[in-house]
């Protein structure tokens, strides 16, 4: 919810405090979107991969997005 109020810092602090108590595909991929807008592009690669481990549950079509959002992610880092 702050990440649509613009508070991105307090948002990922959520995150990673709920993926610490109860990790969820959902979390990883939040958290990781959230990551990638701030800038913290291995730290959002990182959370993407451990979402693609185990997308149970998710949607094929968020799944196949994540990991084109992970493709872009390691080409920008490389650059």
């Amino acid at each position: 919810a702050y990440g649509y109020g613009g508070d991105l810092s307090a948002s990922i602090d959520n995150l990673k405090k709920a993926i610490s108590l109860h990790p969820t595909p959902s979390a990883y991929y939040n958290l990781a979107v959230a990551l990638s807008k701030v800038g913290s592009l291995e730290e959002a690669v990182n959370y993407l991969k451990l979402y693609l481990e185990n997308p149970e549950g998710e949607q094929p079509e968020k799944v196949e997005a994540a990991r084109q959002q992970l493709q872009g992610l390691e080409k920008m880092i490389r650059r």
